[in-house]
Order: structure tokens, then sequence, then C-alpha cells
């Protein structure tokens, strides 16, 4: 038996560091390499994600290396980077790359409910209070999301489009060869979820599901904590901030600051609308390809 390459391509926030740091690494079956550093693979950080970059002698040279790597080795190698599908790099250029450097390789493709995804997403940048000094305090949900549509062609609402994703990786890699999985299965169906994901690696199913059963990674920032790093922020000079950021500790704190209530930022009606168009046919398509009930878990369809 020779290796069979898996690469989990994301998408942020749909359980990927679970998958990442509780699931993959600790499944016997499965050699899991993460992401190769960039003094692992020489080359292929460059290949990748160079924006200049179209030497054919530099792709086949990485592309060997790669092989190479894998020599030896029988069943499941995965990698595994959620950054892939993020449009800060081209979608097109990076699958194309990957199909180049990887050969016959399959992918993974992990979703979120779009409205959830966004809602996520923007609770996610407010983790910037608790050192506002370096990022700056996050701009308002109504900010936020008028920022990200207006540059919606290239922003992370170009990302949220999961249909045209798995639609341009099936062309590239072949349907037999992509896998979507939905993260609110992860969370309510993992035996589902779990009968399909390591169906598609191969490898134990009862030993997957077993893994997935535990604590998930990542929580959602909590109300108490929020409130907190808000009202440092906007309340204290930044300098003192800096002073005594790391250095004072309290018994327990930490345990009841995350202990409340999860924060919550739900998108306002209109927006809710206007990205439930953007995104129902490319859902529908996921339905109708991949036989996801997104319908059920309330992706706009």
């Amino acid at each position: 038996m020779t290796a069979r390459v898996f690469i989990h391509v994301g998408v942020p926030k749909s359980g990927t560091s679970t998958l990442q740091l509780d699931v993959f690494p600790k499944h016997e079956e499965i050699d899991f390499r993460f992401w190769p550093k960039r003094d692992t693979i020489e080359g292929l950080f460059s290949c990748l994600y160079g924006d200049t970059l179209y030497d054919d002698a530099a792709f086949e040279a990485c592309a060997r290396r790669i092989a190479e790597s894998h020599a030896g080795t029988e069943g499941a190698v995965l990698y595994s980077r959620e950054h892939l599908t993020h449009q800060r790099y081209d979608r097109g250029t990076m699958a194309r790359r990957l199909r180049r450097l990887f050969g016959e390789a399959s992918i993974i493709l992990t979703i979120r409910n779009q409205f959830d995804w966004f809602e996520s997403s923007y609770v996610w940048n407010l983790r910037l209070l608790r050192e506002p000094w370096r990022g700056g305090v996050p701009p308002g949900l109504e900010s936020y999301l008028a920022g990200q549509w207006r540059e919606r062609h290239r922003s992370r609402l170009a990302s949220g489009d999961f249909g045209a994703l798995a639609r341009l990786y099936t062309e590239l890699f072949g349907r037999e060869r992509v896998l979507v999985l939905a993260f609110e299965d992860m969370v309510a169906r993992p035996e589902r979820y779990a009968e399909a994901l390591f169906g598609f690696l191969d490898v134990s199913r009862e030993r997957g599901l077993e893994l997935l059963a535990a604590k998930h990674r990542n929580p959602r920032l909590t109300e108490r904590r929020y409130a907190l790093w808000y009202w440092r922020a906007i309340g204290m000079p930044m300098a003192l901030q800096r002073l005594l950021y790391g250095r004072v500790a309290l018994p327990g704190a930490d345990r009841l600051l995350d202990a409340g209530p999860a924060k919550r930022e739900p998108l306002p009606e209109r927006w809710r609308e206007e990205l439930g168009h953007h995104y129902a046919p490319g859902n529908r398509y996921l339905e109708r390809e991949f036989g996801l009930d997104l319908a059920g878990h309330g992706y706009p369809v």
C-alpha cells in the first residue's frame, strides 16, 4: 500500500482547531503532518504563496520533494491548514497550486452556516481588545459587515461562498476526491460526521468518534471576558495596560470569566437577507452535489 494524501483546506471557524489538535494527531491510523514549516519541505511556501512565481522547474522540484517525504509511508497522510481557503490569496490560484504540488490528493472542506460563521468571525476579532495597543479597538458589527461587503470579491465574504469553493476543487481534483463536512454535524450529529470523515480517510470510525467526543477547542468569547477587556481598553491608559498586561493574575479569575454566557452579536436582519441572497445558490449546489442537509441547519438556501 502506498500513501494516500489528504489536504484539509478549512475553512476557519468550522471546528478546525479541534480536528488539528485533538482528532487528526491522536488517530493512530493517520500520519498527520499538520502543515510543513518553512524549512520542512524546501520551496513549498514559495510555490504556494508566491505572488509572481511561474517557474515550472521550481514547482517540479517542490512536488518531487513532497512525494519523497511520503516514501515508505502507508495509509492516510493528512495535511491541514484552514487558511488555504482564505481570500487573502486567490482561491483559484491556491487550489491549482495544490493540485500541481500534491498531485492526486483528496480534499476535505469543512464549512459552517454563513450567518453563524460571520458572527463567530466577528466575535473572534473582538479578542483584539485584550491588547488594544496592537490591533486597535475592533469596529462595530455594522461597520465590519459594510467593509466586508464593499470588498466582497476579495474579502472574507467571498471566502464564505463554500459552494463556489467546493465546485472549484471538484473540477481540479475530481468529485470522488472531495469531501464537504458541516460544522453543525460535528456538534449535533457526531456519528454521521465521523462516518463521513473517517470513511473518506478509510481509517477506524470508532476511534475517530471517540476522539470527536472530547471537548471542542476555541470556545467562543464570553460576555464577562469581553466586558472586562472592553472597559479596560476604553478606561485605562494604554501605557498602564501594557505595563500590567500578563503581570496581574487573580486566583480563579479565568474560571469565573470563562464560565459566563457566550458573547453574541446576531446579524441585523437586513444583512441576513443580503448574505442569504449571496450564498443561497452555492449552498443549494452543496446540498444537491454532496447530500448535505444545509437547510436543516439554517443555512440560506
